[in-house]
């Protein structure tokens, strides 16, 4: 990737950078285990009774909602998947804006590994949805407004 191209997605993944403690707050306050590439071509079924599967793992310790972030790009999971998580953990305050980190962070990974230019459009566009979607700053109240 030639440093122009590069040039855009360093400077929108530097705004992100400085703000991800407003976007990911305190929301994984305990690390689980995750799979790390949960997506359709690692989960299927097997036996009579068509027990599900999930394989090939690139496991990984870190916040349980980061796992959802390739099924929902890439599909392969039914409502019944997504909503059956939620019933054992339900969706904490802020989850769809953390989903669009966490789904960027794939679509980089993708974008480094095959160099796709319709990968870059989409970290590109969804960079640009994260940053317009930031929440305002948090102001730390230990910090004067007048240093004088």
């Amino acid at each position: 990737m030639s440093e122009d191209t590069a040039a855009p997605l360093v400077r929108m993944g530097t705004q992100i950078m400085e703000r991800m403690h407003d976007i990911l707050g305190d929301a994984c306050q305990r690390p689980s285990l995750l799979h790390g590439d949960l997506w359709a071509g690692n989960a299927g079924a097997v036996g009579d009774d068509e027990e599900p599967v999930v394989y090939d793992p690139a496991c990984l310790f870190g916040h349980s909602e980061f796992d959802l972030a390739l099924p929902r790009m890439f599909g392969g999971f039914s409502d019944d998947f997504f909503d059956a998580y939620h019933s054992v953990i339900p969706k904490a305050p802020g989850f769809d804006e953390r989903q669009k980190v966490y789904q960027l962070y794939q679509y980089l990974k993708q974008l480094n590994l095959f160099g796709d230019p319709k990968v870059l459009m989409q970290c590109e566009e969804l960079m640009q949805t994260i940053i317009a979607d930031m929440p305002a700053s948090r102001v730390d109240p230990t910090e004067s407004a007048d240093d004088s």
